[in-house]
């Protein structure tokens, strides 16, 4: 049964617990008088962002990495489906037809 809540509660409450290194996770302190608990929030999202963007930059060299070494070497990681070269059985099957083995 549903409660009433939107279903992204779930990741909202996620995010909160997100890692902040040590800065406060309370938005409210983003519209405080004091500067320094506003810097601490700030401080706290930013990090948390080079983080995600870490992350992100080394799955995506990875990835160019795959890219560069080629379907050869790493086969269908390298971003390219796997096809087999077929050309040798259409000649295969040309010449068996002409000597009529099938």
């Amino acid at each position: 049964m549903h409660s009433g809540g939107n279903e992204n509660d779930g990741i909202v409450l996620d995010m909160h617990h997100a890692p902040r290194f040590g800065h406060t996770s309370d938005l409210s302190k983003l519209a405080s008088i004091h500067p320094e608990e506003r810097r601490d929030y700030r401080t706290g999202a930013i990090a948390f962002g080079a983080l995600v963007a870490f992350f992100f930059l080394l799955w995506f060299g990875h990835l160019l990495g795959l890219k560069a070494r080629g379907k050869e070497r790493v086969g269908c990681a390298a971003g390219q489906l796997y096809q087999e070269d077929t050309s040798n059985l259409i000649s295969d099957e040309r010449a068996a037809r002409r000597h009529g083995r099938i």
